[in-house]
């Protein structure tokens, strides 16, 4: 599992370069960005447990990161420092 705080930093990253980003393509971002800063836990490091191994191996978030990462949107929301709003494309 990576680290929630790890999650939100790169949540936060995906809306900086892009402040318009539909929530549905942020979890695919954020597996994006963790691959490419190298934060998907190897079994060096002891981040495969049984359940993620099959998940990480192919430098994709685990289901349960990506429920955090909907939870940190959710949370960013309720901070007010995301705003639910439509464009052009919603």
């Amino acid at each position: 599992m990576i680290d929630y705080g790890i999650l939100k930093r790169l949540v936060l990253e995906v809306f900086a370069a892009n402040p318009y980003t539909p929530v549905k393509k942020v979890v695919k971002q954020v597996e994006k960005l963790a691959a490419r800063h190298q934060l998907i836990p190897s079994p060096a490091d002891g981040g495969h447990k049984d359940s993620y191994q099959r998940y990480y191996r192919k430098k994709r978030l685990a289901p349960v990161d990506r429920q955090n990462v909907t939870q940190i949107i959710w949370s960013l929301i309720r901070e007010n420092l995301l705003l639910i709003g439509a464009d052009r494309l919603n």
